[in-house]
């Protein structure tokens, strides 16, 4: 895995494991606020990025005022599905189209137009996934990371939508 260290406009590039102390350092993603306030709430730090998530504490619910208790989660609602969003900008709208057609060909739902900023092009990648599948969003976004740096592109983030 490739890394790059950002410090003001230095950019380091890292081809190796990170020491404990880069482990440490803020990443460049984009949570919204939903998703940081319930990996703040897991004791979520940057140090453990790279590890199982935990599970989900167990609280307990008091009781409605009825005096009846709140049926506990059922197997579907553990899978809850998440959507997710990926955020990929090419200096080349060439560049950009063409990713874009290779991951709708994967199967991603794209939008795909000139990003904010009027210069890049930006490809917006879709995807949903179950709350279960930690591991394949990370998958999925060591993916789209190379497949942006083959085209010299930039992967610059992600959100996830919660469900309600």
């Amino acid at each position: 895995m490739t890394w790059v260290l950002l410090e003001g406009a230095k950019e380091t590039l890292i081809k190796r494991e990170l020491s404990p102390e880069e482990k440490r350092l803020s990443r460049a993603s984009m949570w919204n606020h939903e998703y940081l306030v319930q990996r703040l709430a897991e004791q979520w730090r940057p140090e453990h990025e790279h590890e199982p998530r935990p599970p989900a504490p167990v609280t307990s619910t008091p009781p409605e005022p009825s005096g009846q208790a709140e049926a506990p989660p059922t197997a579907s609602s553990a899978t809850t599905p998440l959507r997710m969003s990926h955020y990929l900008y090419f200096p080349l709208t060439k560049d950009g189209k063409a990713v874009a057609a290779e991951l709708r060909r994967r199967g991603f739902e794209i939008e795909s137009r000139k990003g904010a900023d009027g210069v890049n092009w930006l490809v917006l990648v879709h995807h949903t996934l179950s709350s279960s599948e930690d591991e394949a969003a990370l998958t999925v976004r060591d993916e789209l990371e190379r497949l942006a740096q083959q085209h010299s592109g930039e992967y610059d983030g992600s959100e996830t939508a919660l469900p309600e």
